[in-house]
């Protein structure tokens, strides 16, 4: 006989432990506790869950005991605690199970593409641990897919800047001439030390306001951007004309705020039956149909087929970079200068690639009118004196 018996174990005890199995993974644990009190305690037999998470506990703590803290071990975890609640009781968490394990995986990524976004900083690469350093950087990344796109697949991610013929700008103030609504001259920005998420140091960009989506309020766009507070501060809004050796230019579109990766896989998926319905209707229009014609029907529609795979992987890559790295400063990073181009220094790296491979621009979401959960789009261009603003546009808003 024990002369301190142990207590029995309980349901708490297990979820207690699950946890606390991996701390670097603390808060996702948390989550799946969560999900096991909410969706299936109190539905199963007690002693049936009881005993099912001693053993699930039980594994995958060795596991990570001997392979390391690493996420696999939870998306493990779930899957197998989901087969057995799935299998033995009445219970179906099936699909809330799977959209448990699609959230903790888009968080994993949105942590890996933030990290990754830091680290083209050479100087906040310190704040990593030395495991932690990717052998590739993002742009290395970025060479990789872009430098590999054919000509067809990569008209899915850019389009020339005629395609945005309304492109608004605004100044507080009253202004009178075109060139008071221009981008500030490089002595202007270095003697206000003027910092845009965008432009790196020593050029000049032109924001822009895309006013081209009939859904959302450009002029209301320009006044959060300008962060215009004062209902009776003047402001000069005025539309833009892009000159006509820029009309053909490239504008990455970056914006993907109104598209989901369900969507990206939904279209690549009527990408794909769209191109096998061709492949098949030639196959039906010729002679029998054999292995060997089978395989060059499809070597000849190796190009299109490219494209197909091209665009869902390029669609994919540039949704979860965009979801990651378009959030609002926060007010302290707003206000200061030195916090505020620790933030920008990631952006400016990525401006100047993509002028390293011939864009003309960037199309991007207003991270300004996420703040006020509204919808708007910028563009910047490159080369500032691409678009002038049309003095017969000129007009005076207020922010009411």
């Amino acid at each position: 006989m024990e002369l301190f018996p142990r207590k029995p174990r309980t349901i708490l005890d297990e979820l207690t432990d699950l946890e606390n199995m991996m701390p670097t993974y603390k808060e996702e644990l948390l989550k799946v506790s969560k999900f096991i009190r909410r969706n299936v305690w109190e539905q199963v037999d007690d002693g049936f869950l009881l005993k099912l998470l001693g053993i699930l506990n039980t594994l995958y703590s060795c596991s990570a005991d001997v392979i390391g803290q690493d996420f696999e071990v939870i998306s493990e975890y779930v899957s197998q605690f989901s087969k057995y609640i799935c299998g033995y009781t009445p219970v179906d968490i099936s699909k809330s199970s799977q959209a448990l394990l699609e959230e903790l995986w888009q968080e994993q990524i949105q942590k890996i593409i933030l990290k990754q976004w830091t680290q083209l900083d050479p100087a906040r690469r310190s704040e990593f641990d030395e495991n932690e350093i990717f052998r590739k950087n993002l742009l290395e990344i970025m060479d990789d897919f872009w430098d590999t796109l054919t000509p067809e697949a990569m008209l899915a991610f850019w389009h020339p800047l005629k395609s945005y013929p309304k492109l608004i700008r605004g100044r507080k103030e009253t202004r009178t001439q075109a060139i008071e609504l221009a981008a500030p001259s490089l002595e202007t920005i270095e003697k206000y030390h003027i910092l845009n998420r965008w432009t790196p140091p020593r050029k000049r960009y032109l924001y822009l306001v895309d006013a081209n989506n009939p859904s959302q309020n450009p002029e209301k766009v320009c006044l959060e951007e300008m962060r215009v507070s004062n209902p009776n501060q003047d402001v000069t809004i005025a539309q833009f004309t892009v000159q006509p050796d820029a009309l053909k230019d490239r504008i990455l579109d970056l914006d993907y705020e109104d598209i989901t990766v369900e969507n990206i896989f939904q279209q690549s998926k009527i990408r794909q039956i769209s191109e096998t319905d061709k492949i098949i209707q030639e196959l039906r229009s010729g002679s029998s149909v054999t292995e060997h014609r089978i395989k060059k029907k499809l070597r000849q529609h190796q190009q299109e087929i490219r494209c197909v795979a091209q665009i869902f992987c390029g669609q994919h890559l540039l949704k979860q970079i965009c979801t990651a790295i378009f959030t609002p400063l926060d007010d302290d990073s707003d206000s200061d200068d030195e916090l505020k181009e620790r933030c920008y220094k990631s952006f400016h790296l990525f401006a100047e690639w993509c002028e390293g491979k011939g864009i003309a621009g960037i199309r991007y979401p207003s991270t300004r009118m996420k703040l006020i959960h509204e919808r708007g789009t910028n563009i910047v261009l490159f080369n500032a004196d691409s678009a002038v603003a049309d003095e017969s546009t000129f007009r005076i808003i207020r922010n009411t």
